[in-house]
Formats: C-alpha cells, sequence, structure tokens
C-alpha cells in the first residue's frame, strides 16, 4: 500500500545511493568505469547539447519518423570464464531534436541491478533525432535494451575482493515509436526539462493535486524469516521513500517497524520495486516523496 509520505531527512542524487549500497549495488558500481569508455565512441559523435527553448514532441503518427541510435564500440569486455546475467529492459524516453534522451523512466524493468546499468546506458546515448514532416523533431519512443553481462571476481583499490558486473557486448537496442496514450494527447519539453537532460530536477515533492501519484510496475515479494514464522511474528512494516524522475526508489527510511529481521528484509525489497513515476500535469516525469506499506502475515 502506497501513502503520502513525510519529507526525509536528506536526498541523495540517484547515481550515488543506487551504485554504492550492497554487494548488489557493488556490481553496478564496478561498472562506472567501464561504460563511458564502452561508449567513447558515441559520446564523440554526439551533437551539442540542446537550445534551452521549448520543443514540441510527437508521438507515432503520420509525418514523424523514430530517431536512430549513433554507433558505440565497446571495450574492456570480460575475459575467461564467468558467470552470465542477461536480461532485457524497456524504457521510454524522449529524445529531442539534438538527439538528446529526456524524461526516461521505465516501461518494463526486471527488479535487479540490470535495470540500473540500462538506465544508465540510455542516459548516456546520443542519438540521431527523429522528425516531423521532414525536420528533426522531439519524439517519444521506447527503447529495448538487451544485455548479455558477466560476473568476474576481482581486487579493489583497498585489495578486498568484490564481483564485477561488465557487459559482454554492445547492448542490442531497439527504438519504436511510441503511441499517444490517448486521442490529442500532446507533450511539450519547457526550457527546464531541456536545460537538465535525462531527469529534469532532483527535488522530491508532495503527491498533490499538481502532481500524480507514482504507479507501482514490478513489485518484490519481502522475504518471511523462519525466526519470524516460528515465534509468529505478524504485521506490517511502513517505509517512506523518495521516487525518483526515472521510477527508482531512494532514501529509504524505515518510519515504522516491525522486528529487525522483517524490517531488513522489507527495505530490500522495497530498493528492487520499480515505478511509473509520479508525472506533472505537463505530463513529465518528477521525484516524489511516498510511503510503502510492506504486510507480513501468515495464512
Amino acid at each position: 500500500m502506497i501513502e503520502d509520505g513525510a519529507r526525509p531527512d536528506s536526498v541523495l542524487h540517484f547515481f550515488h545511493q543506487y551504485w554504492g549500497i550492497s554487494m548488489r549495488r557493488e556490481f553496478a558500481f564496478a561498472l562506472l568505469p567501464i561504460l563511458p569508455a564502452a561508449l567513447a565512441a558515441s559520446q564523440q559523435a554526439s551533437p551539442p547539447n540542446p537550445p534551452v527553448s521549448a520543443q514540441t514532441v510527437y508521438y507515432a503518427g503520420p509525418g514523424v519518423t523514430a530517431p536512430d541510435l549513433l554507433s558505440a564500440n565497446l571495450a574492456n569486455t570480460p575475459t575467461g570464464h564467468c558467470k552470465h546475467v542477461d536480461g532485457t529492459v524497456v524504457l521510454s524516453t524522449v529524445v529531442d531534436a539534438t538527439g538528446v534522451p529526456h524524461n526516461v523512466y521505465f516501461l518494463r524493468p526486471l527488479g535487479s541491478d540490470l535495470d540500473g546499468i540500462a538506465l544508465r546506458l540510455v542516459l548516456a546515448e546520443r542519438f540521431k533525432p527523429g522528425t516531423h514532416d521532414g525536420e528533426p523533431s522531439a519524439t517519444v519512443v521506447s527503447i529495448e535494451v538487451d544485455l548479455k553481462t558477466c560476473i568476474e571476481k576481482e581486487k579493489n583499490e583497498a585489495g578486498q575482493k568484490v564481483q564485477t558486473l561488465r557487459p559482454q557486448s554492445v547492448p542490442n537496442q531497439k527504438l519504436s515509436l511510441q503511441e499517444p496514450p490517448s486521442e490529442g494527447a500532446t507533450l511539450s519539453l519547457s526550457s527546464t526539462s531541456l536545460a537538465q537532460p535525462g531527469g529534469g530536477d532532483t527535488t522530491p515533492y508532495k503527491v498533490d493535486r499538481g502532481i500524480s501519484r507514482p504507479v507501482i510496475i514490478r513489485q518484490t515479494e519481502a522475504v518471511y524469516s523462519d525466526k519470524a514464522r516460528k515465534e509468529r511474528l505478524q504485521g506490517a512494516c511502513l517505509i517512506s521513500l523518495i521516487v525518483d524522475a526515472h521510477g527508482m526508489p531512494q532514501n529509504l527510511h524505515l518510519i515504522r517497524s516491525l522486528e529487525p529481521g522483517l524490517d531488513q528484509n522489507a527495505l530490500d525489497a522495497v530498493r528492487r520495486y520499480r515505478f511509473k513515476p509520479a508525472m506533472r500535469k505537463d505530463g513529465t516525469p518528477a521525484p516524489a516523496i511516498i510511503t510503502v506499506e510492506v504486510d507480513f502475515h501468515l495464512y
């Protein structure tokens, strides 16, 4: 169950929190130096940053063509035997008239670290823009990212053994224009959103009449521990969090405890939730503060 929640004490940037927590996060954290190198060719060929002026956004329709992904080369691929971790993530984005992605959020996530890799990849991409009546224009597309990765063991700077998640090859990405959500639907990129490619502002909002409620699109079941079952513990944990503009949970805080083990299991489960983010009236995603109730009941 999701309710409006009190604002947490602090707001951490998405990539700081997501890439830096737990062993699962270390998989992705170790990937950070790799993706920029892998996409160097793409970024070198990228068009300049967009002018800060509003743009009309087009869905699939007459006279509208889809963007094309600029080519990329991959470096630092795994060597030798490793454990494969593969999956496909689908995201929505607006590619503006200069080929820069905006308003990136999940359509079909996996609820795993591959979501973060796919998100970071799309945010870093540059495109040949789509067109409307032959002119470069902002378009709404879905991007299917097919990831083939490999877990390798290596030592970090402190000499500790860590597991690293590396791409085995350039991810296969399929772009398609999105159909309008309703007849006559329109969308625009404001000068503010164009000035901040990717996810717009990072200041979280409380859900009210000016912003919609985030919607869970991928939910992970919290583990009921053996100890809690034996003691027949039941109840609910209440967790405050920020759903960022991409639909990722951030800044989780336990505001109603049940039992330490179940509390931790609830937090671990909610970290793997994925959301359709809150939306402003103009159709752009925004970070929002909510609370989530995680129930533990024996039947």
